[in-house]
């Protein structure tokens, strides 16, 4: 088990994640009503603000001066939490370490002794439970009964990317709150808030689907340099796939892979279809809007080269299926152009 003090990513807002208005709203209401729940689920997908909402609740809890749903960010308890040394939140991840002969069954049933301990007259404590849905079948059912019986003044915050993995009896203990995709606008506001110019972070709202973690990842290395790659094929008149796949070969070595299997070409190249596929859609989607047919040809192409970049992730033959892949991309998109510049032309 591992347990720490949550440290914000460079500047976090005092106030609640953008993009989750009706969730924050409902969460001060129930706080203004006196309902603070022991338990809460925070399901949906990753990158969307679940920990920025978990530290936000805290804050809110905790100060005496909010206002809706903005907590003050002076007073004590607001700044110990912006300084990620709020003695008061915990963070707990159970994962097996190097040199533990702890088990993770033992390590929960700590963790909940500690709780227990925590829990004092006058003071609420928080814990922060990440991912639970990794977590194994013996693991939830140890932490049921935390839950079943929690301790006086603790609060958890459960989180979880695919809540269907996780207990019905560990959900039902909680009260759940389903988090969507951030809107394009909202996230683009989250990445000028952290330092990108507006149009890089158009540019990374268009290709993350509402996730802030993905955007953060495609503004790195080696993902630049693809996407600059990616806007040199758009620029050429007749790009040649099998030279394409020769060269996506060579900036694929860069990429981790899927599944984090370094030192193997399939993962790595499916990274890099999966990659360029968001591309695909983001850079096509603004010329397929002037034609019907155009538009028409967009869903087509991105249904097959969805079914290339599968077909890619499992075959024994990897570098027959990028050249596939690219075949459809640039023939697709060479289609698209033409709508596109029929109806301009009109």
């Amino acid at each position: 088990m591992r347990r720490w003090r949550t440290l914000p990513e460079g500047t976090e807002a005092v106030g609640p994640p953008l993009g989750h208005g009706p969730l924050t709203a409902l969460f001060a209401a129930g706080l203004d009503a006196g309902r603070l729940a022991s338990a809460y689920l925070l399901a949906g997908p990753p990158g969307v603000g679940k920990r920025h909402f978990a530290r936000w609740a805290v804050r809110l809890t905790q100060c005496a001066a909010r206002k809706g749903t903005e907590p003050c960010g002076t007073c004590n308890p607001c700044r110990a939490s912006l300084s990620g040394n709020d003695p008061c939140f915990v963070e707990v991840a159970f994962r097996e370490e190097k040199g533990e002969h702890e088990s993770m069954v033992e390590a929960a049933r700590r963790f909940a002794a500690e709780a227990l301990r925590a829990a004092a007259p006058g003071r609420r404590c928080f814990y922060l439970l990440p991912n639970i849905q990794d977590y194994s079948l013996a693991l939830q059912n140890s932490l049921l009964k935390t839950l079943e019986e929690p301790p006086a003044g603790v609060t958890f915050f459960l989180t979880a990317d695919r809540p269907e993995q996780v207990l019905e009896t560990i959900v039902s203990r909680c009260q759940e709150f389903q988090f969507l995709p951030l809107a394009h606008a909202d996230l683009i506001r989250v990445l000028e808030a952290r330092g990108f110019p507006s149009r890089q972070a158009g540019e990374l709202a268009l290709l993350s689907a509402g996730r802030v973690d993905l955007a953060l990842k495609f503004a790195t290395e080696p993902y630049r340099r693809l996407l600059a790659w990616f806007r040199e094929l758009d620029a050429q008149p007749a790009p040649d796939f099998l030279v394409a796949a020769d060269e996506a070969t060579v900036l694929a070595e860069d990429l981790e892979g899927e599944e984090g299997a370094a030192g193997q070409d399939r993962p790595k190249l499916a990274e890099l279809a999966a990659l360029h596929l968001r591309h695909f859609f983001a850079s096509s989607l603004e010329l397929a809007r002037e034609h019907y047919l155009a538009f028409h040809i967009l869903n087509l192409a991105s249904e097959e080269l969805l079914g290339a970049r599968e077909a890619l992730a499992g075959s024994g033959h990897p570098m027959l299926c990028l050249e596939q892949y690219f075949r459809v991309a640039f023939e697709r998109r060479a289609q698209i152009l033409r709508f596109s510049h029929t109806a301009l032309n009109v």
